[in-house]
């Protein structure tokens, strides 16, 4: 059966969604549903994400966690001795959600969607566009995360044409606000979204 796919990214968790003809519907990652923002590089120099890398025998210097924050910052990442950007980290965390999500779905999806802070400028996005190629997959479509969370809204509740929203995302790591307004061919962001880029969970 066809169905989409959509990737949170998160700076603390990551989660996945998937659409099809049963309707729209998270995929249990893990017992939590979502998988934490990790990676640990193994002694054996495997790099493990998420919750496999929350149950390793950690070595708090083989574990990354917020890497997220750190996209665009040319200084390296080192776990363990092994050096990455925070753009490889992010690709196998991706590789590992995309190859579970396959395994349940039983094939591969006809498309994937991943998700930005609103507040990203152009800089963060070319190199968060790095993070599908280096994870192996092609013609992966990337939208803000308010655009997904008020898409999924407006679904929920059938907001009609023009209808306005107001998208507060207080996440991981960042703060987003953005105002939207509901078009038939999907979401105009008004004005210039605002928000903390260093501001969210792990700060508190």
């Amino acid at each position: 059966m066809s169905y989409a796919m959509g990737i949170d990214l998160g700076t603390t968790f990551t989660s996945a969604a998937v659409g099809d003809a049963a309707g729209t519907r998270m995929v249990p990652l893990s017992k939590d549903i979502v998988v934490p923002s990790l990676a640990y590089h193994a002694p054996d120099g495997t790099l493990l994400t998420g919750t496999a890398a929350a149950e390793a025998d950690v070595d708090p210097a083989r574990l990354g966690r917020g890497f997220k924050r750190r996209l665009g910052d040319p200084t390296p990442l080192v776990l363990g001795g092994a050096t990455y950007s925070p753009s490889a980290l992010m690709a196998a965390q991706l590789r590992a959600v995309v190859d579970e999500v396959r395994a349940q779905m039983s094939g591969p999806p006809a498309s994937v969607v991943l998700t930005c802070p609103a507040i990203w400028g152009p800089y963060r996005r070319e190199q968060f566009a790095e993070v599908p190629r280096l994870a192996d997959l092609e013609d992966v479509q990337v939208i803000t995360e308010p655009e997904a969370a008020a898409t999924h809204y407006s679904r929920e509740r059938a907001l009609g044409e023009g209808e306005v929203v107001a998208v507060f995302d207080l996440g991981g790591g960042t703060l987003d606000t953005t105002v939207l307004r509901i078009r038939g061919e999907g979401m105009e962001i008004l004005g210039t979204p605002e928000g903390v880029e260093h501001l969210g969970g792990m700060d508190f």
